[in-house]
Protein backbone atom coordinates (compact mmCIF):
# COMPACT_ATOMS: atom_id res chain seq x y z
CA UNK A 1 0.00 0.00 0.00
CA UNK A 2 2.88 1.97 0.72
CA UNK A 3 4.48 1.83 -2.54
CA UNK A 4 1.61 2.16 -4.55
CA UNK A 5 -0.07 5.09 -2.68
CA UNK A 6 1.55 7.80 -4.61
CA UNK A 7 0.44 6.22 -7.94
CA UNK A 8 -2.85 5.59 -7.34
CA UNK A 9 -6.06 7.32 -7.02
CA UNK A 10 -7.25 5.14 -3.88
CA UNK A 11 -7.81 2.16 -2.60
CA UNK A 12 -10.45 -0.37 -2.93
CA UNK A 13 -11.22 -2.86 -0.24
CA UNK A 14 -13.66 -5.38 -0.10
CA UNK A 15 -14.97 -6.75 3.43
CA UNK A 16 -16.82 -10.26 3.35
CA UNK A 17 -17.73 -12.37 6.33
CA UNK A 18 -18.15 -15.52 4.69
CA UNK A 19 -21.98 -15.76 4.92
CA UNK A 20 -23.12 -13.24 2.47
CA UNK A 21 -20.37 -14.01 -0.34
CA UNK A 22 -17.51 -16.84 0.43
CA UNK A 23 -14.54 -14.84 2.32
CA UNK A 24 -11.46 -14.96 0.13
CA UNK A 25 -9.07 -13.99 3.47
CA UNK A 26 -9.31 -13.91 7.33
CA UNK A 27 -9.92 -10.54 8.60
CA UNK A 28 -11.06 -8.73 11.27
CA UNK A 29 -12.24 -4.82 12.05
CA UNK A 30 -9.04 -4.06 14.21
CA UNK A 31 -6.97 -5.57 10.69
CA UNK A 32 -9.13 -3.42 8.46
CA UNK A 33 -9.06 -0.34 10.62
CA UNK A 34 -5.11 -0.67 10.73
CA UNK A 35 -4.99 -0.73 6.52
CA UNK A 36 -7.24 1.79 5.81
CA UNK A 37 -6.32 4.40 8.72
CA UNK A 38 -3.38 6.05 6.55
CA UNK A 39 -5.54 6.13 3.22
CA UNK A 40 -6.88 8.67 1.61
CA UNK A 41 -10.28 8.17 -0.81
CA UNK A 42 -10.56 4.44 0.27
CA UNK A 43 -14.07 2.41 -0.56
CA UNK A 44 -14.61 0.34 1.65
CA UNK A 45 -17.34 -2.37 0.30
CA UNK A 46 -18.87 -4.15 3.13
CA UNK A 47 -20.03 -7.48 1.37
CA UNK A 48 -21.25 -8.72 4.57
CA UNK A 49 -24.64 -10.04 5.75
CA UNK A 50 -25.15 -7.67 8.61
CA UNK A 51 -22.70 -4.49 7.80
CA UNK A 52 -24.14 -2.28 10.80
CA UNK A 53 -22.06 -4.58 12.74
CA UNK A 54 -18.72 -4.43 10.78
CA UNK A 55 -18.87 -0.46 9.87
CA UNK A 56 -19.53 0.37 13.89
CA UNK A 57 -16.25 -1.12 14.71
CA UNK A 58 -14.30 0.95 12.08
CA UNK A 59 -13.53 4.66 11.06
CA UNK A 60 -12.79 4.76 7.93
CA UNK A 61 -10.94 8.42 6.76
CA UNK A 62 -12.35 11.30 5.61
CA UNK A 63 -13.30 11.78 2.20
CA UNK A 64 -13.75 7.74 1.90
CA UNK A 65 -16.62 5.82 0.06
CA UNK A 66 -18.55 3.37 1.99
CA UNK A 67 -21.00 0.67 0.26
CA UNK A 68 -22.98 -2.14 0.85
CA UNK A 69 -25.36 -4.34 -0.58
CA UNK A 70 -28.82 -3.38 -0.66
CA UNK A 71 -29.66 -7.26 -0.58
CA UNK A 72 -27.94 -7.53 2.89
CA UNK A 73 -29.77 -7.87 6.59
CA UNK A 74 -29.85 -4.15 7.20
CA UNK A 75 -32.50 -1.25 7.19
CA UNK A 76 -31.10 0.15 3.57
CA UNK A 77 -32.08 3.81 5.16
CA UNK A 78 -31.10 3.80 8.87
CA UNK A 79 -27.48 2.26 7.95
CA UNK A 80 -27.02 5.12 4.83
CA UNK A 81 -28.24 7.41 7.73
CA UNK A 82 -25.59 5.72 10.07
CA UNK A 83 -23.00 5.89 7.30
CA UNK A 84 -23.42 9.83 6.51
CA UNK A 85 -23.57 10.74 10.46
CA UNK A 86 -20.59 9.11 11.40
CA UNK A 87 -18.55 10.40 8.39
CA UNK A 88 -19.47 13.84 9.87
CA UNK A 89 -18.56 12.97 12.82
CA UNK A 90 -14.67 11.85 11.62
CA UNK A 91 -14.06 15.06 9.77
Amino acid sequence: IELLGSHCAGFHVDIMDGVFVPKQLWYDAELVQQIISPLHDVWVHLMVEKPGHFYEKISPPEGSLVSFHIESKVDVFDFAKNIIEKMNRVS
